[in-house]
Order: structure tokens, then C-alpha cells, then sequence
């Protein structure tokens, strides 16, 4: 059983959204067409507006570009941690030749003297 104050507080919420309805332009809110009522109900008339095919193609082309960004972003971080590799093994390959050449050098040298 509801209370009477429950009751006048859903007829306010229930005005509130026909006030609500009738002043609104946007394309993502319902449009209020009629508004009727008799001593128990309220009718609101109204229909769904879907976005126009405009708008859902602009958002569909924010998301791909967003995702375009940062599948670039990780290729750029991938591309930047290859050269970091790249260069650290080159490093390493340089470093074992002067090894080498280092070796060979002290082994040429013994050989001379022995």
C-alpha cells in the first residue's frame, strides 16, 4: 500500500520528467510529443530519436582513429626497444672482436718472443 506521500512524490517526479521532455533538443532523448492524464494515470506520447547516421559515424571514426593512435604509440615502442636490442647487440659482437683481436695480438706477440 503506498502512502500518500510516496504517491505526491511520483506525481512531482513524474511532472518533473514530462517538464523535462518537453524542453529538450537532444538527439540522444526521447521526444515528447503528448502529455495526458486522468484522475489515476499520467500518458506521456513520446518516441525514440536515434542519433542521425552523421553523428554515429563521426563516433565510429573517433574510435578508430583513437585506436589508430595507440597501435602507433605500442609500434613506436616496439620499433624504440628493437633498436635498443639492436644496439646492445652490437655492442657485444664489437666488444668479442676487440676481444679477439686482442688474443690474437697477445698470442702473436708470445710466439715472437718465444
Amino acid at each position: 500500500m503506498w502512502s500518500v506521500a510516496a504517491l505526491e512524490g511520483n506525481v512531482l517526479a513524474v511532472l518533473a520528467e514530462r517538464d523535462a521532455l518537453a524542453v529538450s533538443k537532444s538527439p540522444f532523448i526521447v521526444h515528447l510529443y503528448y502529455s495526458l492524464q486522468n484522475t489515476d494515470n499520467v500518458y506521456l506520447v513520446s518516441s525514440i530519436k536515434y542519433p542521425s547516421s552523421s553523428v554515429l559515424i563521426m563516433i565510429i571514426m573517433i574510435i578508430i582513429m583513437i585506436m589508430i593512435t595507440i597501435i602507433i604509440i605500442i609500434v613506436i615502442k616496439i620499433i624504440t626497444l628493437a633498436m635498443i636490442i639492436i644496439v646492445i647487440i652490437a655492442l657485444v659482437v664489437v666488444v668479442t672482436i676487440i676481444i679477439i683481436i686482442i688474443i690474437i695480438v697477445i698470442i702473436i706477440i708470445i710466439i715472437i718472443l718465444v
